[in-house]
């Protein structure tokens, strides 16, 4: 029996230091959340450094499939140090009301999200990059479904079939929140200025922005003001201007 209690205390301190080692310190990578579990990170800051011992130092994976799993960021925390090969890969959740990033990514590349502070302290959000065309790769937090790139409204002409964030919320609409995010390559899709930020509202993408980038490269910031109702983000474009009357070339009569 005092063997039995023994091993009971040694288990229950490794783990207390695990968590600990979580909150507080880097990532070193071969870090995995399974289904329905939560990883709480409540330091500061929480650096997923580069180097640690693994294939994928600095990568932490979440369980993308229903039920998820998700690394969960409490009241101010936040993350620093994410790169291609530093982030989440799945699932991060916010929790309060302060400005955050979204560490999030597929395992190879990063794709932040990141949303101004929210009005209640009771708000919490979550976000994940899923990579490919909305229209053939499910959404996992919506059961399953699609969403139709072909299904656009407004000014809105075309949707990016190179993924979307996925956007979950847990407490709170989001409505009115800035957002932005980092685009992938988006060189032949549109022009810099003529790129949007979208969200499918169930039915449509319909545009969240009404500015374009900097230019198309990788990591340039797009952004926008979040709706209530949206299920996931993505990048978008409206009908260019060749003529430069300030009307769109879908439009334009003359």
């Amino acid at each position: 029996m005092r063997q039995q209690f023994l091993r009971l205390g040694l288990i229950l301190i490794i783990l207390s230091l695990a968590e600990i080692g979580i909150a507080q310190s880097a990532s070193f990578g071969n870090t995995y959340v399974f289904p329905m579990v939560e990883m709480g990170v409540h330091s500061p800051v929480h650096s997923f450094q580069n180097g640690g011992a693994g294939i994928t130092p600095g990568l932490i994976q979440t369980a993308r499939s229903a039920p998820q799993g998700f690394v969960s960021f409490i009241g101010s925390a936040t993350a620093a140090d994410q790169t291609d090969n530093a982030h989440v890969d799945g699932y991060v959740k916010k929790y309060g009301n302060t400005a955050f990033t979204f560490p999030v990514g597929d395992g190879s590349d990063l794709r932040i999200f990141s949303i101004s502070a929210p009005a209640q302290a009771t708000d919490a959000y979550a976000v994940a990059w899923i990579a490919g065309d909305p229209s053939s790769t499910p959404d996992p937090t919506n059961a399953g479904a699609t969403h139709s790139t072909s299904a656009v409204a407004g000014n809105i002409i075309a949707v990016s079939t190179v993924g979307q964030w996925d956007w979950v919320p847990f407490s709170g609409t989001g409505d009115g929140l800035n957002i932005s995010v980092s685009i992938p390559d988006l060189t032949g899709f549109a022009a810099a200025a003529d790129l949007r930020l979208v969200g499918w509202d169930g039915s449509q993408w319909i545009a969240l922005g009404n500015a374009g980038v900097a230019a198309v490269t990788e990591d340039n910031t797009l952004s926008g003001t979040m709706v209530a109702g949206i299920e996931a983000v993505g990048v978008g474009a409206v009908s260019p201007d060749t003529d430069g009357d300030g009307i769109a070339n879908d439009v334009d009569t003359d």
